[in-house]
């Protein structure tokens, strides 16, 4: 039955893939709880004036080889019915098993299907970008002020009315106009999760200062 559905709900997400023709296949490995390497597959496509992204599986590698995983992903692709000639574009990380120029995975793949060009995955430059930058001190030290912030509200309802109604009173003075009124968790693995909660720290600066402003008098007046 699991399989049953799993086979309608890729044939629909593939559906798209199909109706574009051209297809570019993204590719990574992870390891799942029980230690078992796995090959994330994704296929990106163009759809109408954008550019789309669909995840079709996970493929459990027992050998890690390029010519191995360069087997697993022509099998993938075969398998959803798409045409290997239609590959235009291939996305890895930087290891030399995947992207290697002679005897890489792309260049493997490459040798049957040369229209599929190698290029280094974006989103793991971007990954080993910010992992760079969160070594930089003035960084590191923005970033545990937001925790800290973050941390501040994430266990009482009480704080988080009180930034609530500090944003509300900063809307109706024209001072801020956004729609955000509490400060979302911080989360220190997921990128993408971070960024969003440093765009909401953004947004609700002026109130944050004026809440934390109006604390340190509360706490000044009661000494």
């Amino acid at each position: 039955m699991i399989g049953c559905a799993a086979t309608v709900l890729l044939r629909g997400v593939t559906a798209p893939v199909h109706g574009a023709g051209l297809f570019s296949v993204i590719a990574d490995g992870t390891s799942d709880i029980s230690r078992c390497e796995q090959l994330l597959v994704s296929l990106r496509y163009e759809n109408g004036s954008n550019i789309d992204e669909v995840f079709v599986g996970f493929v459990p590698m027992m050998v890690q080889n390029a010519e191995a995983i360069a087997t697993a992903i022509k099998r993938k692709v075969v398998d959803l019915y798409l045409d290997l000639h239609n590959i235009v574009g291939q996305g890895y990380d930087g290891a030399s098993v995947m992207s290697g120029r002679k005897n890489g995975v792309q260049a493997l793949i490459r040798r049957d299907y040369p229209n599929a060009l190698f290029v280094h995955c974006q989103s793991h430059c971007l990954n080993f970008s910010i992992c760079s930058s969160c070594n930089v001190r003035e960084v590191q030290a923005v970033h545990t002020t937001i925790a800290d912030a973050c941390d501040h509200f994430a266990h009482s309802s009480v704080r988080t009315f009180q930034l609530s109604e500090s944003v509300q009173q900063n809307n109706n003075a024209g001072k801020m106009n956004t729609n955000k009124t509490k400060q979302k968790g911080y989360c220190p693995t997921r990128f993408v999760e971070g960024a969003e909660t440093v765009f909401t720290f953004i947004k609700l600066y002026l109130a944050l200062l004026e809440y934390f402003e109006r604390r340190r008098e509360m706490a000044s007046s009661t000494r």
